[in-house]
């Protein structure tokens, strides 16, 4: 749904894995990221974790070298 000259913006089908900076960044590198198949991504006690993820109004994260 998204035209060819904004897909570059747009990743689908992420696994974010709360604590992984890998993951962390490549899920803000992109303006629009979907997280696919949340029940199998987080288990009950990482909703929280989300919650935090995702009300960041700043990302902040050392990245590698």
């Amino acid at each position: 749904l998204v035209p060819k000259n904004f897909r570059r913006y747009v990743k689908t089908g992420h696994h974010l894995s709360l604590g992984n900076k890998d993951t962390e960044i490549k899920a803000i590198s992109y303006w629009i990221t979907e997280l696919g198949e949340l029940d199998s991504t987080f288990k009950q006690s990482d909703i929280s974790k989300l919650k935090a993820f995702t009300r960041k109004t700043d990302d902040v994260i050392r990245l590698p070298y």
